[in-house]
């Protein structure tokens, strides 16, 4: 039911959006950040939207879990916050397996 998701950015790649920070689920192939934890099953290859500190915490425990995380950004990684230490936060992310992909907004969620 849930493999086979299509981020129309991201073409060459099946992933699970974990949508963070949003009221409603805008598929029924995303989860929000608060259902990520009462999952039934392992959310396999993950894109988190979002670069707030929800998005970069959710995706650094499923990437710590040997999950394959990607992390969407809009613009900056946490926003509001020192951006030296965000900065920071980033590269260690980075070097821990977690990618992320820099100015860029969904613009749907489709079957492959």
């Amino acid at each position: 039911m849930h493999d086979g998701i299509l981020f129309n950015i991201m073409s060459s790649c099946n992933v699970y959006v974990m949508l963070c920070n949003c009221i409603y689920c805008i598929s029924h192939y995303s989860v929000g950040s608060d259902d990520l934890f009462s999952l039934s099953y392992c959310p396999g290859k993950t894109l988190c939207v979002g670069a707030s500190y929800i998005s970069l915490e959710c995706g650094g425990f499923l990437a710590g879990m040997g999950l394959d995380v990607t992390i969407m950004v809009r613009s900056i990684l946490l926003r509001g916050f020192d951006q030296q230490c965000a900065e920071l936060i980033g590269k260690y992310m980075e070097n821990n397996k977690v990618k992320f992909i820099k100015s860029f907004v969904p613009t749907k969620v489709s079957d492959a």
